[in-house]
């Protein structure tokens, strides 16, 4: 896709939520669970990198200690000492940690690996500042959702377990559905079952017939 003169003229960044405690996962914390040889969380920031997003933040928080070596060095880290409070707490952290210079950004979440840098691109091409982006597969919303500046007073304000989403039920807040075929955008790790899937899938229609992400865990962040 072919960026309009809007968009390329709009900074965005990328920012990717990993302070969950991965509780479904048990002792293991997903985002160091390895995946063609890279890490779950090295794996998602590499993507984050290659794609137009600029800068790429990472908000960390269970487990910093263990993830943050394993983050490359052209990514920032922000530090969400609340994490055991709720998902929002990451996604609030991420936000207020951004330039003000950048006009929006895409949220991603650290357990999913199937995301690729085109989508991501596609979700920026299509951005114009006012409306939030999100992906479209197979008629299903998915992740990762690009929020404009004009929703980060909205997003400051949650908190919980509620992510942001509840931000288009709570006022008409306009949405650009963009069409796109990876369905590694409906895909997240939960448990063992899905990392085992995850492992034995090949980017392709396997992840079609297994659980999706919900839909809600665009703005918020693995648990």
């Amino acid at each position: 896709m072919i960026p309009s003169p809007a968009s390329s003229a709009l900074r965005v960044a990328a920012l990717i939520l990993a302070g969950g405690a991965s509780s479904r996962m048990g002792r293991e914390n997903k985002l160091l669970a390895e995946l063609e040889g890279q890490t779950m969380v090295e794996r998602v920031a590499a993507v984050a990198l290659a794609s137009r997003a600029d800068p790429v933040l990472v908000v960390l928080g269970h487990g910093y200690m263990d993830v943050r070596p394993r983050l490359p060095d052209d990514v920032g880290v922000v530090e969400n000492p609340a994490h055991a409070s709720g998902l929002a707490s990451s996604l609030v952290a991420g936000v207020r940690a951004l330039p003000e210079e950048v006009d929006g950004c895409v949220v991603m979440l650290g357990d999913m690996p199937f995301v690729r840098p085109d989508d991501v691109d596609a979700l920026i091409a299509a951005f114009d500042a006012d409306a939030a982006c999100v992906p479209l597969v197979g008629g299903r919303r998915g992740n990762p959702v690009l929020w404009p500046r004009t929703f980060f007073d909205d997003i400051l304000e949650l908190k919980g377990d509620h992510g942001a989403r509840r931000i288009f039920e709570s006022r008409d807040a306009p949405v650009v559905d963009v069409p796109l075929e990876n369905p590694g955008l409906l895909f997240d790790v939960d448990t063992r079952e899905d990392l085992e899937r995850a492992r034995s899938a090949t980017r392709s229609i396997e992840i079609e017939a297994g659980r999706a992400a919900d839909g809600d865990a665009a703005p918020g962040a693995p648990e």
